[in-house]
């Protein structure tokens, strides 16, 4: 992506790109809040739902790292975090929040990605992981900015 000097950007576009900036920004507190959701949901589900319907091809390997109950407490925690560090944002605490939820999803995501390779996991699962962290990392970006 190719981006302008600002002194070559005409008014019209820097007033188009504080409008896109604008807009994005609201969006953000119901990102980070919806990424904490997401977590400790995931962390409940791993820690109380029947492991039947949590033991996959996608999920043994990273279930074989933890145990699920474990997993859990790791969701639980990455979520409250979340939250936590959401209401007084500062570069510090971006950098740890990305840094634990990033760490997080990368685990999950390997283990499906590996699963996928050998035959047994679910491709369309791999799509998930880049648009539901993506948004996540860009809106925490942008908190660690203000």
């Amino acid at each position: 992506m190719l981006i302008a000097h600002p002194h070559v950007i005409g008014s019209k576009e820097r007033r188009t790109l504080a409008t896109v900036t604008r807009k994005f920004r609201a969006w953000v507190p119901g990102l980070v809040l919806s990424c904490a959701a997401f977590h400790i949901l995931a962390g409940l589900i791993l820690g109380f739902a029947p492991e039947a319907v949590i033991v996959s091809k996608g999920t043994q390997p990273v279930l074989e790292l933890l145990p699920r109950e474990v997993w859990a407490v790791i969701f639980i925690g990455v979520g409250v975090l979340v939250y936590c560090l959401f209401s007084r944002i500062h570069r510090l605490s971006s950098i740890a929040i990305r840094t634990v939820v990033l760490w997080v999803a990368g685990a999950w995501f390997t283990t499906f990605l590996l699963a996928v390779f050998r035959g047994e996991g679910n491709a369309i699962g791999l799509i998930i992981w880049p648009f539901l962290y993506g948004p996540w990392l860009l809106a925490m970006r942008s908190l660690g900015k203000r």
